[in-house]
This record gives structure tokens, C-alpha cells and sequence, in this order.
């Protein structure tokens, strides 16, 4: 084990090289670079331990600076099983660096992930923005073939879901003693390694094959074949007329597929540099682009000077504007200032973890007294606005490209807000301004049980009890305290890496394209009730004695509500499906401002996880007896005796037990997966199901009148739609009675009534 020195930038191992030795970094750094991404090893770290059960390195090691190793002869798990076996005090360290080094391999393809995700509907958005822009000007557009081959990147995980809590869990048990423990046995340290080592495999080929996906987006806007999208631009740009202001939007869409051609790392960048080139110089020859350019670009300085004049020093006018104390104020203005100088932002070590945590303590107490002190103000700091709505603290920590989206966004978020959708901030104000009731907590207790528990307990006084029940400024605490520090770490999606301040590393596309707008918000919502009409209609008595009603049942709808968290985050949560008590009240479902994953998807699950617990909910106690027939009870019965269930073949059965699988064994996640099936496939007229979990849904969740229509034809849906046919037109005649009753009686018809002949029909 002789050390041997390493200059910096200088490579150790190259991809492809025989597997002969391990290698534990004594001094400085080193990168590892694989297919996608890369990672940094430190002092201690073992170069190669992701490896061993491979005959070959996957990845590339370079020095970052002068770097001392010290060499383990090692080709595979029978000589790591001796080198434990020799040397048990480095079993520890060597499992400690293959979990930590794991980590950042399912971090990177989970990031790949977000980012890819979107490529398709992306590209498929800009060759529209062709053909509509064709159109408008009579030109006949002309195909993409490579489109027609371009597929929406596939949901598979190549690792069960259950794996990324199982790395987090040996990592946690790792460091805190397990790692003396694995000294005592060899046998599991091995068994470790050569799981994490195949995992690590998979993971790379993982990550190979989505950056052969990205490659495919690439070549879709600019090839050598000249088949792309940037040969189309082009070329109707100078088809259109230079008067004409299509001709300027299109110019402003070729320059951003230059800048994504040039920051995507092209893999024929100086045929890229020529193709740019010649488009450029064609447009020079031609004059000046807009007429108005040297204005823009004035205008453009004097914007950008002028955000960056309320921009600059943010921490301070934050923590100056929240009023904390002096030690608190300089504890968290260091950890921002450390946690923004980490080499690696995501790592998983002792010390980054509880800089984050020490982070985030500070950052709830710090919202805390902002937004009490902002009740009192009328007009905000624009960096105190920023922290309210993203969680921004340092302008350098964000990054400069993301300041000038930021300050738009909060300049205009308050007329862009539409009803039922809140920021976390105007969410707070509708809680201390009485018009909306605090959420609960993670316990499932509101604020009035809450209130109930302290005087039962003789926390407080009957007097002190009735007086909490209308403070606001309790409530609004309570809030604060109870549900935005859990919900807020939920949405993110990060949980073992989770700091709630925004920060460039975590954003991993533009601001634009990735912020939840009210707008966004509704069309996707409004996609859903298309399909499922009834999701958010709540059956409720009514009566009308004056009419001649003495019961009968109607239906309401109540939208959810949403609000934005403010962070950059991959997931929605349905938080709770009614406001206390109360029936006919909204659920609340809370988002990321900025989501990374497709907020279509996202509120479908969330709509289906709403469906679930609303059922539930009125149930009670009898949600899965099977005696009373509702949709948990019988999709409890269906999933749980699968397996006997003589109208299922052996490969639907096989295909429950698979999804059962990776729903962790839970009916409800099952569900809710097929509810997304049932939404985003069967919907448009792509039969997945089996015909057992079909008629359940469609049961209790039918297709809108329009979607019956349209998939009437298929023979996989008649025996359904006919039966509901049957019984709706039960419900019509019905409806059709009560109204004729209440005209004969001289009365007008209620609204109510009215309203409920329309939902029938929908």
C-alpha cells in the first residue's frame, strides 16, 4: 500500500481500464466523471468500491488538485472479501464511500430525470409554433421526420422505488455507528458493496441511455442531414415578410434554439458554430433585425440596473427587515455564506447535513417574524418579496440568470393570481384575515381540536380555550408551525438533501418553464374534469318545502385549493380533502412554485389520492367493508383477493402483482396509479386496464357524456357505458318528475334543481 502523488488535473483511471486496485484518497480531491454527470471524492473516499463487481472501471477519476492515494490490490469481491478479511478497521470506510458514492449516482438520474421529462412536449410545442406560424402565412410546413420517432421518455425506473429510502437508510445507519459494527462482519460488509456495486451499474447504463435520449432532442433541432428544426425556422424566416411582426417572434425563437443548441454541449459543435454562423451572417447582409433593437437593448440595461439596484445585498435587507436577534441574524448569514461556498450542494456527509438542517431551523423562524411584520406594511422590499414567495435569500446564491425572472414573477404575482390558488404568503393572509381555517397538522388534528386537546390536557383554561379559537394571530402561527415546515420539505422531494433557501444548483430548468401559474393550475384541472366530470362534486341534501321538495339529493362542486410552496420542488401533496369538519368545503393541495415534473401529471395524482380519501371520508369507519359498497371498499376487495378471482387470466394477474409491488404493498398508492392510468390512457382510448379494476373506476368515476362518445365504439367499454346509460336515465326521468312537480305546484324552479339536470348531463 505505497501512496503515490497525483499533479492536479491529472487523470488516475480512465473509462474501460481493468479493475486491478482500490483507491483510498489520503489528500485532496478528485472528480468522477460518467455518462450525464459527475461527482467529487474527498479525503477518505474510495476510488473504484462501485466497481468491483465489474471486470472494468465505469467511470473516469481526474485530480482537482494535488491529490495523495494509496492503492488496495483488488479485482473483485473474492479479494475484497480477503482485504476485509486482512484489514477489518477499513470495512467501515470502504461501505461509507460506496453508499455515499451510490447517493450521488441516484441523485444525478433523478435530476436527469426532471430535466428530461419535458424534452418531448418541449420540442413537440416549438414544431407547433412552425405549423402555426405556416399557416397563418399560407406556406405549406414541412415534416420532421425525426419527430414522428421522437417518443415521451418512458416511466419505468430501472430500480424499484423502495431503494432510494433503503440507501438513505444505510447511510444514516452508517453514520451513526454502523459502520464499527460491518468491522464485526465481513460477510454483510461484502453483501453491501456488491449490491451497491450493481445498482451503481444499472444506474450508469441508466443514465447512458437518457443521454442518448437527450442526443435524439438534440439532433431534432439541428443535424447534418439538415432534417431539424432549426433548418424550418430558418427558412421561414426569410419566407415571412420582414414588415411583418411574426417575423420577430420567430427570430426571438431561433435565437433560444441557438443558445440551447450552444449550452447543451452539441456533440458537433463546430458543425453547430457553422451552421449558426451562415444563418447569422445571412441575417446581417439582410439589415438590422428590429428596428427598435438599440432601443431594447437600452431598455433591457436600464431593467436589468434597476432590479440589480433592489437586489443587491439581499441577506441583509432580509435579516435587517425581519428584526431577529443580532447572534441569530449572524449564525444564519455564515451557513448561507458556507452553504453557498459547498463543492457539492447535494452532499449526504455529517457536516453538509447539518449546515442544511442548521439552515433551515433559522429559515421558519426568520419567515416567521417577516411575515408578522409585513401585516403592518403596506408596501414589501422587493427581496423581502422574493423571500416570501421562493424562499430567496442571497442573490449570489441564486445565480444572475435567475435574478431578472424572479423579480418579474414577484412584481406581477399578485394580479396574476386567480381564486383558489394562493402563494404561501397570501395563503397565510387569507388564514389571519378569517377567511380560510389553518390546515392540519401532520397528526391529522386541526386548530379547533388542537385548542380542544390543550384544555382537555388544562393546558389553558376554558376562558383562555374559547379566546384561541377566534385569535388569528394564533391560528396563523399555528399554521406556520404545523403545516409550511412539513409540507414545504414534502413538495420539495428532496428529503435527505433538503434546505428550503432557493439556490442555483437546484434549478434545473428556466424559471419561466418550470413556475406553476394559476393559469397552468386551471387548464390542467380543467383537462381532468373533461374526463372525470364528477371528480369534485359533493352529494349533498336539499330540501325546499315551499317548492314541494322535501329531500332530495343534489350535487356541488367544490374546486380545490392550491397553494404554491415556496420552493423548487418534484412533487404535490393533497394535504387534507375538506376543511375541518365540513363536507362541502374545498380540499387543499399544495404544490411547488417552481415544479420540475409535469404539473398535468402531478394533478392527476393528486386528484386520484382526493378521490380516495374523500370516500373515506364519508365511508367512515366502513371504508373497506365490502358490505357497503363504495369505491375503496370494493378496490379493497378486488386487490386483495386478486389472486381468486376467477375473471382474471394468469397475465392480468401477474400484472396486479407487479403493480402491487411497486405500490410498496399499499391499496391506496395502487389506486392511485390506476386512476392515472384510468385518466391519462383509457381516457384518450388506450385500453391498459383489466376489466375487473376497469369497472370499478368507471363505477364511481365515470367518463363525461363527450368522452363516452367518443370511445362508444370500442367494444371494451359498451357493457359499461350501456349500464350506465340504464341507470342515468333513471336519474333523468327522476329529475325530469321533481321538476314537473314543482311547475304544477305555480313555484319556479330552483336553481339548485336546475343545477343538477345540467350535472346529470355533463
Amino acid at each position: 500500500m505505497t501512496p503515490t502523488q497525483y499533479q492536479k488535473n491529472q487523470t488516475i483511471i480512465t473509462e474501460g481500464q481493468s479493475l486491478t486496485h482500490l483507491y483510498l484518497i489520503a489528500k485532496g480531491s478528485v472528480k468522477v466523471s460518467f455518462p450525464g454527470g459527475s461527482y467529487v471524492l474527498g479525503k477518505g473516499d474510495i476510488i473504484g468500491i462501485c466497481e468491483v463487481t465489474s471486470d472494468i472501471h465505469l467511470f473516469q477519476y481526474t485530480t482537482l488538485e494535488d491529490t495523495v492515494v494509496a492503492g488496495y490490490s483488488c479485482s473483485g469481491i473474492d479479494s475484497l472479501e480477503s482485504l476485509f478479511q486482512a484489514q477489518p478497521d477499513i470495512t467501515g470506510l470502504f461501505c461509507l464511500s460506496a453508499i455515499k458514492q451510490i447517493n450521488f449516482l441516484l441523485n444525478r438520474y433523478n435530476t436527469m430525470v426532471f430535466e428530461y421529462s419535458a424534452l418531448y412536449h418541449s420540442c413537440k410545442e416549438d414544431y407547433g409554433f412552425y405549423e402555426t406560424l405556416c399557416r397563418q402565412h399560407m406556406i405549406s410546413p414541412r415534416n420532421l421526420p425525426l419527430l414522428e420517432e421522437f417518443e415521451p421518455l418512458a416511466d419505468e425506473q430501472p430500480i424499484d422505488n423502495w431503494v432510494i429510502s433503503y440507501y438513505d437508510g444505510i447511510h444514516h445507519l452508517l453514520n451513526t455507528g454502523g459502520a464499527k459494527t460491518l468491522a464485526k462482519s465481513c460477510a454483510v460488509a461484502v453483501g453491501l458493496i456488491c449490491k451497491t456495486a450493481l445498482d451503481a451499474i444499472t444506474f450508469t447504463e441508466a443514465c447512458r441511455d437518457l443521454c442518448e435520449y437527450r442526443n435524439a432532442y438534440l439532433q431534432l433541432y439541428l443535424n447534418e442531414k439538415e432534417e431539424d428544426l432549426f433548418t424550418l425556422y430558418t427558412a421561414l424566416y426569410f419566407k415571412i415578410s420582414a414588415e411583418h411582426s411574426d417575423r420577430d417572434s420567430l427570430y426571438s425563437a431561433i435565437r433560444r434554439l441557438i443558445l440551447e443548441i450552444r449550452s447543451a454541449d452539441y456533440p458537433s459543435p463546430e458543425y453547430a458554430a457553422k451552421r449558426i454562423g451562415d444563418f447569422t451572417r445571412k441575417v446581417e447582409a439582410q439589415g438590422p433585425v428590429d428596428k427598435n433593437a438599440t432601443a431594447s437593448k437600452s431598455d433591457s440595461a436600464e431593467t436589468s440596473a434597476g432590479f440589480m439596484d433592489h437586489l443587491t445585498g439581499s441577506l441583509d435587507t432580509i435579516l435587517t427587515y425581519s428584526e431577529i436577534s443580532h447572534e441569530t441574524a449572524v449564525t444564519f448569514k455564515e451557513a448561507v455564506f458556507a452553504y453557498r461556498e459547498l463543492a457539492d450542494p447535494f452532499s449526504t456527509e455529517g457536516s453538509a447535513s447539518a449546515l442544511r438542517k442548521k439552515i433551515t431551523d433559522i429559515f421558519y423562524t426568520i419567515y416567521e417574524a417577516i411575515f408578522m411584520k409585513s401585516l403592518k406594511d403596506e408596501e414589501l422590499p422587493i427581496p423581502v418579496k422574493l423571500f416570501l414567495y421562493f424562499g430567496y435569500v442571497d442573490e449570489t446564491l441564486a445565480g444572475s440568470q435567475n435574478l431578472g425572472p424572479l423579480y418579474t414573477l414577484a412584481d406581477s404575482m399578485e394580479e396574476n393570481l386567480c381564486p383558489g390558488v394562493y402563494t404561501l404568503y397570501h395563503w397565510l393572509l387569507a388564514v389571519y384575515n378569517g377567511e380560510k381555517e389553518p390546515s392540519r397538522n401532520q397528526y391529522d388534528e386541526d386548530y379547533n381540536d388542537h385548542v380542544h386537546s390543550l384544555r382537555a390536557s388544562k393546558k389553558v383554561t376554558d376562558l383562555q380555550a374559547k379566546q384561541l379559537l377566534t385569535d388569528q394571530t394564533k391560528k396563523v402561527m399555528y399554521e406556520l408551525k404545523n403545516m409550511f415546515p412539513v409540507v414545504n420539505k414534502m413538495t420539495c422531494g428532496r428529503i435527505s438533501t433538503y434546505c428550503p433557501i432557493f439556490a442555483e444548483h437546484q434549478v434545473m430548468k428556466s424559471l419561466t418553464s418550470c413556475y406553476v401559474s394559476s393559469k397552468a393550475i386551471m387548464q390542467a384541472l380543467e383537462q381532468i374534469r373533461k374526463l372525470d366530470f364528477s371528480a369534485f362534486y359533493r352529494e349533498t341534501l336539499y330540501t325546499n318545502d315551499s317548492c314541494g321538495i322535501p329531500r332530495e339529493f343534489i350535487h356541488v362542486e367544490y374546486l380545490p385549493d392550491f397553494i404554491l410552496m415556496p420552493n423548487i420542488g418534484s412533487r404535490g401533496v393533497m394535504w387534507q380533502e375538506i376543511e375541518g369538519k365540513k363536507r362541502t368545503t374545498p380540499s387543499r393541495m399544495m404544490l411547488s412554485i417552481f415544479q420540475l415534473e409535469d404539473i398535468s401529471n402531478i394533478l392527476v395524482r393528486l386528484t386520484g389520492e382526493y378521490r380516495w380519501e374523500m370516500c373515506k371520508r364519508i365511508q367512515g369507519p366502513r371504508w373497506n367493508d365490502i358490505g357497503e359498497r363504495s369505491l375503496t371498499s370494493e378496490y379493497f376487495d378486488y386487490v386483495q383477493f386478486y389472486r381468486k378471482n376467477h375473471e382474471l387470466s394468469v397475465e392480468a394477474k401477474e400484472k396486479v402483482k407487479n403493480s402491487l409491488q411497486k405500490a410498496r404493498n399499499n391499496f391506496k398508492e395502487m389506486f392511485i396509479m390506476d386512476y392515472m392510468t384510468w385518466i391519462l390512457h383509457e381516457g384518450g382510448g388506450s385500453p391498459r386496464m383489466n376489466k375487473i379494476a376497469r369497472q370499478i373506476i368507471f363505477t364511481y368515476c365515470p367518463f363525461s357524456t363527450a368522452t363516452r362518445q367518443t370511445l362508444a365504439s370500442n367494444p371494451i367499454y359498451k357493457e359499461l357505458f350501456d349500464r350506465y346509460d340504464i341507470q342515468l336515465k333513471k336519474r333523468i326521468h327522476h329529475m325530469e318528475m321533481v321538476v314537473q312537480k314543482v311547475r304544477n305546484s305555480g313555484q319556479k324552479v330552483p336553481e339548485e334543481i336546475e343545477n343538477e339536470q345540467k350535472y346529470i348531463l355533463l
